[in-house]
């Protein structure tokens, strides 16, 4: 029983550990924007930021104190946060499919960038008025100048922060319920190993 209890801790702390990480390992290899979303150049500090909030989160349960009032507090405090998780993932997937657009490159795959929810003037007239976004960025560019330039600045960053909020959102729910079962997990097995200590048996391993 104890084995078990260890080895569940350890997959939790270990669930914990690549939550936060995942934002850094996003912004650095680049995969599906599932992982991490393109930002632009604001990505520089929000992959590290998103990283440090996601990693309070998960390691602010530990820092609790074992007493009546904590106890009810995580009571409370873990179904709100599953909601506000899934609530989150499933906004953040949805402005996914709605700003987040994919362009082949002779070079680099596919890249994929965010782009805003009002074209500018230039787009919204030929040749750009019956092209896609996606066929949009392939002809113009992908760098920020050249996606401002068809899409209104302003709605470029609402996307991102949208994106933003509800990725940093959804991921630091997640990362407080799994330190919240992880801090559960090893007081339980204190508590079982205090017993034993106490009335001197082994118990069942």
């Amino acid at each position: 029983m104890a084995q078990r209890q260890r080895t569940s801790n350890l997959g939790l702390k270990l669930c914990v550990g690549t939550l936060i990480a995942l934002p850094l390992i996003g912004w650095k290899l680049e995969p599906l924007p599932v992982v991490w979303p393109p930002l632009g150049s604001i990505e520089t500090y929000a992959a590290p930021l998103a990283a440090t909030i996601i990693a309070v989160f998960g390691i602010l349960p530990s820092v609790f104190n074992n007493n009546a009032a904590t106890k009810k507090w995580m009571r409370i405090g873990v179904p709100l946060a599953i909601c506000l998780a899934i609530i989150s993932l499933f906004a953040y997937v949805c402005f996914l499919l709605t700003y987040v657009k994919g362009v082949e490159t002779p070079n680099n795959g596919t890249q994929y960038r965010t782009v805003g929810s009002q074209r500018t003037v230039i787009a919204q007239h030929p040749p750009y008025s019956h092209e896609s976004d996606a066929q949009i960025l392939e002809i113009v560019g992908l760098t920020d100048g050249d996606i401002e330039k068809m899409w209104t600045p302003s709605s470029v960053r609402e996307a991102r922060l949208e994106l933003f909020v509800t990725y940093l959102v959804g991921l630091m729910s997640i990362n407080f319920v799994m330190g919240s079962l992880a801090r559960t997990s090893t007081g339980s097995a204190q508590r079982q190993q205090s017993r034993k200590s106490r009335t001197g048996g082994s118990g069942p391993q």
